[in-house]
């Protein structure tokens, strides 16, 4: 760490507490200093994001990160320790997302695109529905389709604690699972059974049980082929999709404006069956992206 007295003095005036988690991050970015061979606050905009790719964090995090550093050089320019500019208020969230550790989200587009790499449409709905809402508190999806449940017409699936509403192509899908009687893999094609990847549950013709949507289904076989997929990471990204067609819609402008709308978490979240959310989780994981990524 450089200038180890200056970096003292700002630490003691914003962050005195020695357990404060933001000091403790601070301390980690002064201590990258001495591999630079200058104070942070002198670097470029080049120099400063090899420190933050460094630090193998997600954009989310980096994007705070960011903003200690900001304020840390706004500090050093009223004091009169650095007569330069700020670098940190020209780094935006599109040079974070090139230094983070992994993507944090995946489009719609992007979820499209590797279902269609898939022949069997149980791949492609088993990709798909986390994005859409099917999980239920457990993370798990654990829902049997019935038929009826699906309204094609007017793109509505009905759970048994909700109602979801998804293009009409998904329900499409849904549809043509039904009619789905073989499992084709790379080296065998499977005939469908109780132990399937679809259930069959009485009617073949009547209801799918899509119970192996789980995580550990996205490990063994989609990431495989994908590796930047995840069930979580699809997850968070239909949160962060419908939570900006949401902003778009109530023409919401920020994430503060977002987060004290009464309807959003039982709208979005309740979509995907999280009745609850904490701000800390809000801002932390999903706030940055809402705001960045087109829907």
């Amino acid at each position: 760490m450089l200038n180890e007295e200056r970096k003292n003095e700002f630490l003691d005036e914003y962050y005195p507490d020695s357990k404060d988690n933001l000091r403790h991050v601070l301390i980690r970015m002064f201590n990258m200093e001495d591999a630079i061979g200058k104070d942070l606050c002198e670097c470029n905009k080049s120099e400063l994001l090899d420190v933050y790719k460094n630090m193998e964090l997600s954009v989310g995090t980096l994007y705070y990160h960011n903003n200690l550093f900001t304020k840390y050089v706004d500090w050093c320019i009223n004091k009169g320790y650095w007569d330069g500019e700020n670098i940190g208020k020209s780094i935006g969230l599109n040079d974070l997302s090139r230094t983070s550790k992994e993507r944090s989200i995946l489009t719609l587009d992007e979820l499209t695109y590797i279902a269609n790499t898939y022949e069997n449409p149980i791949d492609k709905v088993l990709i798909l529905a986390p994005f859409y809402g099917f999980s239920s508190k457990d993370g798990y999806v654990d829902y049997t389709i019935e038929k009826d449940c699906i309204d094609e017409q007017n793109g509505v699936v009905a759970l048994p604690e909700r109602d979801i509403t998804v293009p009409t192509s998904f329900c499409e899908l849904l549809l043509e699972c039904f009619d789905t009687y073989t499992y084709k893999m790379d080296k065998a094609t499977h005939t469908m059974s109780g132990r399937g990847l679809i259930k069959v549950k009485g009617n073949a013709e009547n209801e799918i049980d899509i119970t192996n949507i789980i995580q550990s289904k996205y490990s063994r076989r989609f990431k495989k082929d994908f590796p930047d997929i995840s069930y979580l990471k699809t997850v968070d990204s239909g949160i962060v999709y419908y939570s900006k067609k949401y902003a778009i819609e109530n023409k919401i402008l920020s994430s503060e404006q977002l987060w004290r709308d009464t309807d959003y978490i039982d709208t979005v979240f309740g979509r995907f069956n999280k009745k609850k959310i904490n701000k800390r989780t809000f801002y932390d994981r999903y706030a940055v992206l809402i705001f960045s990524i087109e829907p």
